[in-house]
């Protein structure tokens, strides 16, 4: 019921980009290193909500991204 989200290419550590989202667009997940050092670089989404949950926090999760791609492109 989990599944694991590469974010190596984001170039943010899994801890900052979990605090990122949860407070500037209201996403929780785990951060892969709770999970180890070997964790570093993913994180770590519940497959277990409802399916409306999953399709809200995926649009989330999506936004945040994009706000980290603009913030980067950005001089």
């Amino acid at each position: 019921y989990y599944c694991w989200v590469d974010i190596r290419n984001l170039g943010i550590s899994s801890v900052a980009f979990q605090q990122y989202c949860i407070r500037e667009h209201g996403v929780a997940f785990n951060a892969g290193t709770a999970f180890g050092r070997e964790g570093e670089g993913y994180i770590r989404l519940s497959c277990s909500p409802s399916e409306a949950d999953i399709r809200e926090g995926l649009s989330r999760l999506s936004r945040a991204v994009a706000g980290l791609e603009s913030r980067r492109s950005t001089p």
